[in-house]
């Protein structure tokens, strides 16, 4: 979060830095994760297949996903207050992490859809020249609206309004 940030650094170092964020459209970010965490899944079961150095991730959360979720509805369904207590993260709106609950605190948006350009037009502002590769690419659909029906595309239109609305997005 963005207020966390601030608070460990102090909100005057903050404010003097020029701070950025990515955000992406809700509906592509839950198919970004589950794909994410199901792959970190697969490499857990075979880390011969693909290699990801220095790549840490929350192992406890992929089990829980493993034991509570084997599809993407299923994973779109799982409830924040959930026993396991791992999924609160799936519900936090791209807002809260950039917001003091009112105002964005970050100087700079980037939109994840727009990326090669934001980051251009971004570095450039900094008088910067370089670009950015794609690493960590999940090997799914490329549009994500292919894994939602009508149920579960309610579930995130819902549960992600204020960044559909702050940030312009649409299914």
């Amino acid at each position: 979060f963005a207020t966390d940030i601030a608070e460990v650094i102090g909100g005057k170092m903050f404010s003097e830095y020029t701070t950025f964020s990515v955000v992406r459209n809700p509906f592509d970010r839950l198919v970004s994760w589950y794909w994410m965490l199901k792959l970190r899944s697969f490499e857990e079961e075979n880390p011969d297949v693909i290699e990801t150095p220095g790549d840490k991730v929350n192992f406890a959360l992929i089990d829980a996903l493993n034991q509570h979720a084997s599809t993407f509805d299923e994973f779109v369904s799982l409830p924040e207050d959930h026993e396991c207590q791992l999924f609160k993260r799936f519900f936090f709106d791209q807002v809260d992490y950039l917001s003091d609950g009112g105002d964005i605190l970050v100087d700079h948006v980037l939109k994840f859809e727009n990326l090669n350009n934001d980051f251009a037009n971004f570095a450039e502002l900094l008088g910067i020249k370089n670009t950015l590769s794609h690493i960590n690419k999940t090997p799914r659909k490329a549009n994500y609206r292919s894994y939602y029906n009508d149920i579960s595309q309610q579930q995130i239109a819902s549960r992600f309004q204020r960044d559909l609305e702050y940030f312009n997005y649409r299914f």
